[in-house]
């Protein structure tokens, strides 16, 4: 079976990144606005490409011991990968 999903537009992008970081259980925003742009930027919109950043992105930040993942943590993950 093939199945083909379009890549996901900026705004769907911070929606999926919200809604991941939800039902995982956080209380509050963990990825900034600017953060959720890199990440739509250098993932072209590609829910695969997405996980593997937010990954890498919360590793960096929990190593880091930070709240927030911000653009410059995104970028660091995506070296990473």
């Amino acid at each position: 079976m093939k199945f083909h999903m379009n890549a996901l537009t900026q705004a769907e992008v911070a929606k999926l990144i919200d809604h991941q970081m939800k039902t995982a259980g956080a209380a509050k925003q963990i990825f900034n606005e600017n953060a959720c742009k890199v990440m739509h930027s250098l993932s072209g919109g590609i829910v695969r490409k997405i996980g593997k950043l937010v990954d890498k992105s919360l590793s960096l930040g929990v190593s880091l011991k930070k709240d927030i993942i911000t653009e410059e943590k995104v970028l660091a993950a995506s070296k990473e990968l």
